[in-house]
């Protein structure tokens, strides 16, 4: 049976870490996160497992993103990260939204910034966009910047 449609849109979980959790459609979750999509295919039963682990520390951003459409700049290195844990379909999206920040002029996004960019995209699963970045920060900042 497809796990998507095993379960409805009523049944929620709590996702997230002891001190940082959100109640979440569970079908939201399915439809959007690969990592999410195992965990549950491997249960047989219709129980609703609420997942608790510090790999979710930042599922209410997620929760925010998911439900609302909202990515706040301070927090694209967090979204960026709970995608990349939860292999979200979306996580190529915000690949393209930290890349035009950090490639706009008008903004004051220091080099220091862009390499922490630069350093989460070399842990993710959209390596691709990874040179990408590289370019815009080879042109955005001085070589003498970059050295540093």
């Amino acid at each position: 049976m497809d796990i998507i449609k095993k379960y409805n849109k009523k049944v929620n979980i709590k996702i997230g870490t002891i001190e940082n959790n959100v109640n979440m459609k569970l079908r939201l979750l399915l439809n959007n996160s690969k990592h999410i999509n195992d965990i549950y295919s491997d249960f047989d039963d219709d129980n609703k497992i609420n997942l608790i682990n510090d790999g979710y520390k930042y599922i209410d951003i997620y929760k925010e993103y998911k439900e609302n459409g909202k990515i706040h700049v301070k927090n694209f290195d967090k979204l960026f990260y709970i995608c990349n844990y939860l292999i979200d379909k979306d996580i190529d999206i915000v690949c393209d939204k930290i890349i035009k920040y950090v490639n706009n002029n008008d903004n004051n996004i220091n080099i220091d910034e862009s390499f922490k960019f630069l350093e989460l995209f070399l842990t993710s699963i959209c390596g691709d966009k990874l040179n990408i970045l590289l370019t815009c920060i080879l042109r955005k900042y001085k070589m003498d910047e970059i050295k540093k």
